[in-house]
């Protein structure tokens, strides 16, 4: 089986909480000026300490919902489910919520209109177990996935 490179760094992950942590005005400062609400972590190799902002919310856990397409575009990638981002999936042919995601379509196109029913249909392609096994070497979330390949 070939594993998901290690492209995916989990700073958030059981050891984080040793590291040092450095509070960010100016990114606090984006985050205001741009009226939204959110975090921002980064890892600074050399000082060996995180750089953030709103750190209650960056260790706070939340459902994957559409952050699910990156794992599962490269995972899809590693395991060979598509030769490229640019390889049409079908969607499925029918009625969806959202008007452009009916239509087949590449990851690259799919995941700039977040496009479930071609993410679906990838998950399928991978297949529950090869996901599974993909999922838990990258230490996603808790793991668990359900018993439906295209049900995350």
């Amino acid at each position: 089986m070939k594993r998901l490179p290690s492209v995916v760094i989990m700073l958030l992950a059981s050891n984080a909480h040793a590291l040092d942590w450095q509070d960010s005005p100016e990114v606090g400062k984006l985050f205001s000026n741009g009226c939204v609400q959110g975090t921002f972590v980064l890892y600074d190799i050399a000082a060996d300490h995180l750089i953030w902002h709103n750190r209650v919310r960056a260790v706070t856990r939340f459902i994957g919902a559409s952050t699910f397409k990156i794992p599962n575009s490269l995972i899809g990638l590693s395991a060979g489910a598509v030769k490229t981002v640019d390889e049409v999936l079908p969607y499925g042919g029918k009625r969806q919520p959202s008007k452009a995601w009916e239509q087949d379509m590449g990851l690259r196109s799919a995941i700039k209109i977040s496009n479930v029913p071609v993410y679906q249909e990838l998950a399928r392609r991978i297949g529950l177990e090869r996901m599974r096994d993909n999922v838990a070497s990258i230490s996603y979330g808790n793991g668990e996935i359900g018993t439906v390949a295209d049900r995350f």
